[in-house]
């Protein structure tokens, strides 16, 4: 949101110079604000546009000083004609089981007037083998799993070394070999950025005890809140979880070269050797198949996108037209045929057939 700068010091305004109410100013957060303090005579509009500006509210304030908080936001227009998104993430943390959770809501606001509301949930362990947690339960056994794991590796891995030594240049030739090394080397990759992701998590959940005092709840406690430890521990917590995206990311791709190198196996077994061998032969006519499909499809996704992409919400867009339209070719009940005929009865029978 662009934000007006503020009048008469840590006072405040809006537009109409009216003077805000600040009793508690110095309670809550106002650095989002600061961005006004740039310069922006030579900011393009590209950067103007893009400008964020970051608040907090905090739980362990009062309901009056958070009233009083965003009724100092609304004053000073943190939300105003020229504002594109407004996200509110709400960060918690379960100690009895070690959870961190991120809830996240966007709310859009489009050019033409229309608002887009949206939420995604996230979370992600701080103790993910129970080492710190008092349940009864816990899942220490698991390091069991993760070492025999790289230990199979590593035996992998002295195996493909040996065999390198014995071909020379020939174990670079083999599809099979260098499948077996981007193996080793993604299951290796993967097992250090596990080993970090963990570290940061119970880094975390030390860094948001060190931030919060049982104290706090109580209704008569004068002292620092410690607002900005615990927006910072918002903020990694935000940073662990993209990092807990891409390893998923990451194990995925691992688990696709796993079954891939199935077949490898699958070789050594005559009987089992008719499917990677089927496979391996059918790869030309599948090719030209999906060159003469690409072509179908596409042709379908505009014509669908053109046509009814200004009045079917399915099709409004060329990713939402490419989606239904290929729903539309794998199971037919996936058109919405009566949404298409509602739209124009004059062309029933075209839309109909698409």
């Amino acid at each position: 949101a662009t934000v007006p700068p503020a009048t008469g010091g840590n006072t405040g305004g809006n537009r109409d110079g009216r003077k805000l109410s600040t009793e508690n100013w110095d309670k809550f957060d106002t650095d989002g604000f600061k961005a006004q303090e740039i310069d922006c005579e030579s900011c393009t509009n590209r950067e103007i546009h893009n400008a964020a500006y970051h608040f907090t509210l905090d739980y362990l304030n009062s309901q009056d000083i958070l009233v009083e908080q965003l009724q100092y936001y609304k004053g000073r227009e943190w939300i105003d004609e020229q504002t594109v998104e407004l996200i509110i993430t709400v960060a918690t943390y379960n100690a009895e089981y070690g959870i961190f959770a991120q809830l996240i809501l966007y709310t859009e606001f489009e050019r033409g007037g229309g608002v887009k509301n949206k939420w995604t949930s996230e979370s992600i362990l701080g103790d993910p083998y129970g080492l710190e947690s008092d349940k009864s339960v816990t899942y220490q056994w698991v390091i069991c799993l993760d070492v025999l794991w790289i230990l199979m590796v590593t035996g992998l891995l002295i195996g493909e070394f040996r065999e390198m030594k014995q071909l020379g240049v020939k174990y670079l030739r083999d599809f099979w070999n260098v499948l077996d090394w981007l193996q080793c080397l993604l299951t290796i990759g993967i097992e250090c950025y596990w080993v970090y992701i963990a570290l940061e998590g119970y880094n975390l959940v030390k860094q948001y005890s060190d931030s919060h005092d049982p104290d706090m709840l109580r209704d008569d406690f004068d002292g620092d809140l410690a607002t900005e430890k615990r927006s910072n521990v918002a903020r990694k917590l935000n940073l662990l979880l993209q990092s807990g995206m891409l390893y998923r990311y990451l194990t995925i791709i691992n688990i696709l070269v796993l079954v891939i190198r199935f077949f490898k196996a699958f070789n050594v077994q005559p009987r089992l050797a008719v499917i990677s061998k089927t496979i391996s032969k059918s790869i030309p006519d599948i090719a030209h198949f999906m060159v003469i499909f690409l072509c179908l499809w596409f042709t379908f996704v505009m014509f669908a996108h053109f046509v009814f992409g200004h009045m079917v919400k399915s099709y409004s867009s060329v990713g939402n037209a490419m989606f239904n339209t290929l729903r539309g070719f794998v199971a037919a009940p996936a058109v919405n045929v009566p949404e298409i005929i509602q739209t124009n009865g004059y062309t029933v029978i075209p839309r109909y057939w698409v």
